[in-house]
């Protein structure tokens, strides 16, 4: 990015607000809000069923009937005793008392995984199962909606897994917490609390569930078959709380009564300060979690703030007129369910002045107004790959598109975004018409949500993802690269298009992982190695992979372009492939690679090793100088001269003549003006070219068959290259003249 891009924001002093962006050292929080002011309308802390997971259970005399198209729904609680090793524990089942293996219909958990199932057994056994872990230690709840064939798992109101899920199994008796099947009980008992099942004979939606979740029913909806609000609290049955029709009451064995039950709405009070971990600011005396859906009443003296390094998520939440929620630069926040905003919701980000920044809104209905008097704001074009200067305050910020910002304060700033946050589906249409080169198809995109976004669910749709660092990009793509998995909170960054389409994500893409790690990944790489191009001050990447599964050409799924930085006098590596320039190259395993080396300023630079792993040697080659330098050995110092070729350098990975006994065959030391050889190199009638970093030959001579000689040098105090050739191999080594 150029600093001249950016226009001044002319905004008037009495509206300025403030922008925010979260920096790159933070860890993100999650924010949890529940809605229980008025618990009538929420389920309650009543009461709940406790299975121990050693023969307890409910039966029914009459069973509620099985239908192809349904949904299920409880909220549960997993707490496994010591010893418990049962495969297949079952939530809910439809089954027969006297045939086996052809009748049995469950939706329960993993007995080691405790992954939410759902399978059918009518001659063949069909299931679908999920591979989030709901052994929380919180209340879950999960539903089954099963259209016909096609059936869906949800957690907490969020899509798990879906599939195909066939057969129509014979059946004359259901139960809560096991299985009975073939006229005796099966060993599928439930570990855990079970509280507020519903069945229902029609499919609903996603939003349903959502809805719904929280709510006690009526007991008179529509299409409502069975309803367990597990509200008895004593005795042995277990009552259908439907308000009329066939009651499908049942029988508690061994299982017994515990309170509270599944989550009621939970309140925001404030007695013990602001903090939003402290439990005490709630009403039931306990922090939201990821089941419990918040209220945030007016007319409080504290309201609750989300800490740097706190990480908060909840279902529906409302802040009521006159109310507050703030989410400090380092906290992260996400809800599942609809975001009721009658106060005032705050998301900050710090940014660091004299940079340029990638940002984007993770709030609804912000403008340019959100930054301040005298910052730079700006949009990018794809199909122009231009920068366009934002002047009007009220200019709209879009939802998942990123802008450039530079804070022109002397200082770092804190700003403010204000507005609902943005949850759950958010997309934003991306091109690919660009006409600027390497910049064709590039895309600037934002995090639309004040929580990460896990790329790796991303990369096979939408390729690398790249990052300004405020020098350079980094780039990140299926594991490699210099930049990271993780989207931080409100940050920018760039996609490549490779076709007009749409960027979407949800709210399985969030998360709140690896937040602490910016820009640059820490990760070591596999059967490749990295390659950097200094200039002393920045340090520019090349992340080269092996793989003999991949491409000879540029692949968007594993792949990354090199996006020059043009930044005056930074060194940049790049490999060549397919006709590419990539700063992240995964290809099949090959002898030599075409590189890449720009920097708009004449001077000595280097290029070095960060890292290797499962490969031997990485030799480079300076077709310039025509010098070969093995990188295990330390780094290539050079002279560039900004006629130089672009293509100068080659990496080799089968080079002839440079292996592990000619570099300790062959070395050098100077002892003031003079430089001592030693050869014992297999190499016959060599010369000696001692080159100084211009590439300038200053010193030549035979050495015949001598294994050791000494050469006056009367030269200039600095670092020279001592090259030993024949006509079949080069061998060289440094040495520094006092």
């Amino acid at each position: 990015m150029k600093s001249n891009k950016l226009k001044k924001l002319t905004i008037d002093n009495q509206v300025t607000k403030h922008g925010q962006v979260f920096r790159s050292s933070i860890q993100y929080t999650f924010l949890y809000v529940m809605f229980s002011m008025f618990t009538l309308s929420g389920i309650g802390q009543n009461y709940a069923l406790n299975f121990d997971g050693n023969g307890d259970y409910v039966s029914f005399a009459t069973k509620p009937p099985y239908n192809s198209t349904m949904t299920l729904e409880a909220w549960i609680k997993i707490v496994i005793p010591s010893g418990y090793s049962i495969a297949e524990p079952n939530i809910m089942c439809w089954s027969h008392t006297t045939i086996n293996n052809t009748a049995e219909f469950r939706l329960g958990i993993s007995g080691t995984t405790a992954n939410l199932q759902f399978g059918v057994d009518a001659g063949s056994w069909n299931q679908i199962g999920g591979s989030t872990n709901i052994n929380t230690g919180d209340w879950v709840h999960v539903a089954l909606i099963k259209n016909g064939s096609t059936s869906s798992l949800y957690i907490n109101g969020v899509l798990e897994t879906s599939g195909t899920v066939n057969g129509s199994p014979s059946n004359n008796q259901f139960q809560i917490g096991n299985l009975h099947e073939f006229g005796s009980q099966q060993n599928r008992y439930f570990p855990g609390l079970i509280d507020e099942v519903r069945i229902w004979s029609v499919a609903k939606t996603a939003q349903n569930i959502i809805d719904g979740m929280y709510d006690a029913l009526a007991g008179d909806e529509a299409n409502l078959v069975a309803y367990y609000k597990m509200s008895n609290g004593s005795g042995t049955t277990l009552t259908d709380n439907k308000s009329s029709g066939t009651m499908y009451n049942g029988t508690i064995v061994n299982a017994t009564w515990t309170n509270p039950g599944a989550p009621s709405d939970l309140t925001w009070t404030g007695s013990s300060g602001t903090d939003w971990s402290t439990s005490t600011n709630w009403n039931a005396g306990y922090s939201p979690n990821t089941s419990t859906r918040l209220n945030i009443p007016t007319g409080l003296s504290n309201y609750p703030i989300i800490s740097s390094g706190t990480g908060a998520s909840c279902g529906p939440l409302t802040v009521a007129s006159a109310a507050s929620l703030t989410v400090e630069s380092g906290g992260s926040l996400i809800t599942y369910g609809t975001i009721t905003n009658n106060g005032t919701i705050n998301v900050k980000r710090n940014i660091t002045n004299g940079a340029w920044h990638l940002v984007s809104t993770p709030v609804s209905g912000a403008t340019a107004n959100s930054f301040v008097t005298g910052d730079y704001l700006q949009s990018w074009d794809e199909p122009t790959s231009s920068w366009s200067d934002i002047s009007d305050i009220n200019t709209p910020l879009t939802v998942a598109k990123g802008y450039g910002l530079w804070n022109s304060s002397g200082s770092a700033r804190t700003y403010t975004f204000t507005g609902a946050p943005y949850t759950g589906d958010q997309s934003i249409v991306i091109t690919a018409q660009g006409a600027r080169g390497i910049y064709s198809g590039a895309n600037l995109i934002g995090n639309p949500y004040p929580s990460s976004i896990d790329w790796s669910a991303l990369d096979n749709t939408y390729g690398a993802v790249y990052y300004w660092n405020g020098t350079a990009y980094d780039s990140w793509n299926a594991g490699v690269g210099s930049g990271v998995q993780y989207i931080p909170p409100v940050q920018g960054f760039f996609v490549v298009a490779a076709t007009n389409t749409t960027f979407s994500v949800d709210n399985l893409n969030r998360t709140h992982t690896g937040a602490s790690n910016f820009y640059k990944s820490t990760r070591e790489i596999v059967n490749g190695l990295i390659l950097y191009a200094s200039n002393g001050a920045y340090h520019d990447e090349l992340h080269i992979q092996l793989n003999e599964n991949a491409k000879e050409d540029f692949e968007l799924s594993s792949d990354a372009y090199k996006f020059p930085s043009e930044t005056s006098g930074l060194s940049e590596i790049y490999s060549i492939g397919g006709g590419k320039n990539l700063s992240i190259d995964v290809r099949p395993y090959c002898d030599i690679i075409p590189l890449g080396f720009v920097n708009d300023s004449s001077g000595n630079y280097q290029i070095g090793l960060s890292q290797i792993n499962g490969i031997q040697k990485a030799i480079l080659e300076d077709t310039k100088m025509g010098v070969r330098h093995d990188l295990t050995s330390g780094i290539y110092e050079f002279n560039w001269d900004i006629s130089d070729d672009v293509n100068r350098f080659r990496l080799l990975f089968n080079a002839v003549g440079i292996d592990e006994s000619e570099k300790t065959g062959f070395s050098v030391y100077a002892n003031g003006q003079t430089i001592f050889i030693f050869n014992n190199t297999s190499m016959i009638n060599p010369d000696i070219k001692v080159l100084d970093l211009t590439g300038r030959i200053v010193l030549s001579q035979p050495i015949g068959t001598d294994n050791q000689i000494s050469i006056p040098a009367q030269l200039k105090s600095g670092m020279y290259l001592i090259c030993l050739t024949n006509s079949e191999r080069v061998v060289t080594q440094k040495v520094r003249i006092p």
